[in-house]
């Protein structure tokens, strides 16, 4: 725990949390004076902790918004002429269903990712994100017109 303050270490003899012996080391640390103080010690201890590992979650998704919608409405009514003339509704419907499909996937095709998931933190609440969400805002405003009323505002 480098930089860190403990006051106290409690381990049983049989815990498998010690790596290797622990050592109470005087720093001799002094004050701004170059007096020592004598009341602090360090204490040295290899533990064995071992990081958990990432959850993560498999995604599929699309990215409708990069599609080029003048070559979408092309592809899509060719598509759709080749589906006439045709006898019954729901084999018309079946291939209605599959030229859309078709054309989806070769102007937006499926996309798969892994995500990580992380666990919700009890400090980032919903008032903080709308406090850093108006001070990023307001930062926006300030740096495109760089008045001083602005700049209160970002800076309050």
């Amino acid at each position: 725990m480098l930089g860190h303050t403990l006051d106290l270490f409690i381990a049983r003899d049989s815990s498998r949390l010690l790596c290797a012996a622990v050592a109470v080391v005087d720093p001799s640390l002094t004050d701004p004076s170059g007096n020592y103080s004598g009341d602090h010690f360090a204490i040295v201890a290899s533990l064995n902790f071992i990081k958990p590992s990432r959850q993560g979650k498999t995604v599929t998704f699309r990215k409708f918004a990069s599609i080029n919608l003048t070559d979408f409405r092309t592809d899509i009514r060719t598509a759709l002429k080749t589906c006439l003339p045709h006898d019954d509704a729901a084999s018309l419907a079946e291939l209605y269903t599959r030229a859309c499909s078709d054309t989806i996937d070769v102007h937006a095709p499926l996309i798969t990712e892994v995500v990580t998931i992380r666990p919700d933190t009890a400090w980032y609440t919903k008032e903080l994100w709308l406090a850093k969400t108006l001070r990023r805002k307001l930062e926006r405003c300030w740096r495109k017109t760089r008045l001083a009323i602005h700049r209160a505002m970002y800076k309050d």
